[in-house]
């Protein structure tokens, strides 16, 4: 059975059922507690009462003995658990049901300690390189003030076309995978689970880390981790913009490739700060913001709004939802505008055109296979008619 959330499962639970919960983190935030494991990938977040469920499944306590200590403690009958149990399973963290494993949950298999440990990302962040980096920033905005420094356009124009292109598109690789580490390193500094993953923006693929693992930090420092990708390409196009203001001036001499290579790099982390900048997509961006105004899911919030248009949502969602909107739409006709051109082109460029067009309809492809497997599925709890009323909402 399939909607458009994903597919439904459906997992039987009786009173003395046992569910095995991952082995989960807990980090306290404001008057709730985020709790996750990093290979579900999502964090949940919950009441005291709602933890305190939890830890005792997590404990193998039995579903019905979980009610009737909550019952207890908080002498009331109207304990249930159904959501939470929904929940716990629809965010990847439980492992099994009575001993079955539930299929699609994320395997704990044995893996090999990362090489990026906190250890070793650590000189990385340390006062001297902070220094270091704000020495290079600063030569490169010296370097921005002279227009000699700036890219040779003339020089990029020179080259051979298809030179010019397999260039471009080794340092675009290049600088993307930098600005990946970047940010693993920076997880990793704060002692967070980070790993790389398929995502995408919209219809379009891109490599993307996995950072979800911030939630268990405090929101200040959330900032290093999100921030760090950009401030690396800025470290690049500084050194590059030095290279070029050298040259410039005749202490050093670089051939047409070399001034290409810095030119291309320069204009390259160009485009990507900006593109990094475009807050209506999940960037870095995106994520500073909404650490910023203190959401949890602004972009699902804001979907959740264009879908429903409820009046529960604040008015920061509700602006950034028409945003959203606005962005999209100018995506989709940019990308119908190109494909029109492509083709309107000659019968000399017809080759080329259906080069363009399959690239294109594979992009788009491997962008709604991404978006498919990041979907998670939804679970729908199944029980004895004895048991409806131990499962519902537990404690508001």
């Amino acid at each position: 059975m399939e909607d458009a959330v994903g597919a439904v499962v459906e997992c039987r639970v009786d009173p003395t059922s046992i569910v095995e919960l991952l082995p989960v983190r807990v980090a306290r935030d404001g008057d709730t507690f985020l709790i996750g494991h990093h290979r579900g990938r999502t964090y949940l977040a919950l009441t005291p009462p709602a933890l305190e469920a939890a830890t005792l499944l997590g404990k193998r306590v039995p579903v019905g003995r979980v009610k009737e200590i909550l019952a207890e403690k908080y002498r009331t009958g109207e304990i249930v658990l159904a959501p939470l149990l929904e929940q716990l399973l629809s965010a990847g963290l439980v492992r099994a049901i009575d001993g079955e494993p539930l299929a699609g949950q994320p395997r704990l298999d044995a893996s090999r300690p990362p090489l990026l440990t906190a250890g070793r990302v650590a000189p990385l962040f340390s006062a001297p390189a902070i220094i270091v980096y704000a020495l290079i920033f600063a030569g490169g905005l010296l370097a921005l003030t002279d227009p000699r420094s700036w890219p040779r356009l003339d020089v990029i124009a020179a080259g051979r076309s298809y030179g010019t292109l397999i260039l471009s598109v080794g340092l675009l690789l290049a600088i993307a995978v930098k600005h990946e580490a970047a940010h693993l390193a920076a997880a990793r500094f704060l002692g967070v689970e980070a790993s790389w993953r398929l995502g995408h923006r919209l219809w379009f693929p891109v490599i993307e880390t996995d950072l979800s693992g911030l939630w268990m930090v405090e929101p200040r420092k959330r900032y290093l981790a999100y921030g760090a990708g950009i401030a690396s390409d800025l470290l690049v196009a500084s050194l590059a913009l030095m290279a070029l203001w050298l040259q410039a001036h005749s202490y050093v001499e670089l051939s047409g490739g070399g001034v290409r290579a810095l030119s291309l790099t320069v204009l390259i982390v160009a485009v990507g700060v900006i593109w990094q900048s475009n807050v209506f997509l999940r960037t870095d961006g995106y994520y500073m913001l909404a650490t910023a105004l203190g959401c949890r899911n602004l972009a699902a919030d804001a979907k959740a709004y264009l879908r429903r248009r409820p009046d529960v949502y604040p008015r920061h969602v509700r602006i950034y939802a028409a945003g959203y909107l606005i962005v999209a739409v100018i995506f989709g006709v940019f990308w119908v505008t190109g494909v029109v051109m492509i083709l309107g082109a000659s019968d000399a460029g017809s080759g080329t055109a259906r080069t363009a067009l399959g690239v294109s309809a594979a992009v788009l492809l491997i962008g709604v296979v991404a978006e498919r497997r990041r979907t998670p599925p939804r679970f729908r709890l199944i029980c004895p008619a004895g048991l409806a009323l131990l499962l519902g909402v537990l404690l508001p």
